[in-house]
């Protein structure tokens, strides 16, 4: 599925019922994609990739199938294990930016 805001919205419209979680691993498209389906009113914990990695190297096979039902693991079981990133605003992330090009 194409990493799209309207895409998963619908995903998760279609197939999953009342109290839907969503995790992600880390990285640099999961932030907009995040914000977008927070502010589509879904629950989306954010994940630490080297934790998460850790996590899923338990499987046996690597692939994109299980490292989807590892996260769903993580969102499930393991979020006391594998630590939450913060997710911060676009206007933090603006200033900071602008801090560090002082």
């Amino acid at each position: 599925m194409p990493t799209c805001p309207s895409r998963v919205s619908a995903f998760m419209e279609a197939h999953a019922g009342d109290k839907v979680r969503i995790g992600l691993e880390a990285g640099s498209s999961c932030l907009p994609l995040t914000r977008k389906l927070r502010q589509a009113g879904y629950k989306v914990h954010v994940f630490d990739t080297r934790q998460a990695s850790k996590f899923l190297s338990i499987r046996q096979n690597k692939t994109d199938a299980n490292d989807a039902r590892g996260i769903a693991d993580i969102v499930r079981i393991g979020r006391g294990v594998v630590a939450e990133v913060y997710v911060k605003s676009v206007e933090c992330q603006q200033l900071r930016s602008k801090l560090a090009i002082r």
